[in-house]
């Protein structure tokens, strides 16, 4: 399991010191990197190998002055997207979790948020029954899987 991270400064890119960035790409990006590349060796050997990385939601929907942070997670979601692609074995699984990915939905925990889809209208809705149905209601758990 992967989760390291540091929030690093809250600020405009702009006003970001270089000691700050490398901290925070240091230990969100790199480390994980370390990581996988030392269990490289014991995945190749295994008849289904794990990996799960903890990343967050800002890696895929930023925030205003979260840069190195937003950064530096969709940097890991990246990698992960790229691992999948090259590891050429499918007993091999890598993911990435991406906790509080749908808070943005603004649903407190354990509660239905309304999903609108692409063209969804009221019409639409009505002819499904209202906001219903498993692709329409979800349940906000906290934890996403974001899509690597």
């Amino acid at each position: 399991v992967g989760n390291a991270g540091i929030l690093g400064p809250l600020s405009p890119l702009g006003h970001v010191e270089p000691k700050a960035w490398d901290d925070v790409i240091a230990v969100n990006v790199t480390a994980n990197w370390h990581l996988i590349r030392s269990m490289d060796p014991l995945l190749r050997l295994s008849d289904a190998g794990r990996v799960v990385f903890l990343t967050s939601g800002v890696g895929s929907n930023p925030r205003a002055y979260w840069g190195p942070y937003a950064i530096s997670k969709a940097g890991t979601i990246g990698m992960v997207r790229s691992l999948n692609m090259a590891k050429g074995r499918k007993d091999i699984k890598i993911n990435v979790i991406c906790p509080n990915a749908m808070t943005r939905l603004g649903a407190a925990p354990g509660r239905a948020v309304r999903i609108k889809r692409k063209g969804d209208t009221e019409s639409a809705r009505s002819r499904r029954g209202g906001w219903g149905g498993s692709r329409g209601l979800h349940k906000h758990r906290g934890l996403h899987r974001c899509t690597a």
